[in-house]
């Protein structure tokens, strides 16, 4: 009977062991699922947080290009008007510079008649 006993005890025990080792086995796979799931979760925040950085990345690249574009076209533009200040400048100056050479030569020409109009008339006196 003791042996019954012991032996019953000791199937027990080593059942309870076994289902010791089965729950705490549960256990340690229930937390690797919760690390694996843990781990699944974070590796989509980082590859969307690295989607977003890309897209704002891509997104300063755009702007910044933008950007050079409209300075380029402004300088171009401010470039192309002074070239064309620059022509209207030369334009003038060239009629200016021709309007006076004519004008000097008419009064050359009339300066010279009166000379010789006056000389004509201090000899004919």
């Amino acid at each position: 009977e003791v042996e019954d006993e012991r032996a019953r005890l000791n199937d027990e025990f080593i059942a309870k062991e076994e289902q010791l080792k089965l729950d705490l086995d549960e256990m340690v796979q229930s937390k690797k699922r919760e690390l694996d799931e843990r781990e699944a979760m974070l590796v989509k925040e980082m590859e969307k947080e690295r989607e977003h950085l890309k897209y704002e990345a891509e997104t300063m690249d755009r702007d910044f290009k933008l950007k050079l574009e409209e300075e380029e076209a402004r300088f171009q533009r401010k470039l192309e008007e002074g070239e064309a200040a620059l022509e209207r400048s030369i334009e003038e100056y060239t009629r200016l510079s021709n309007e006076f050479q004519n004008k000097e030569s008419r009064l050359k020409r009339e300066l010279k008649l009166e000379g010789e109009r006056l000389k004509k008339e201090i000899n004919d006196m």
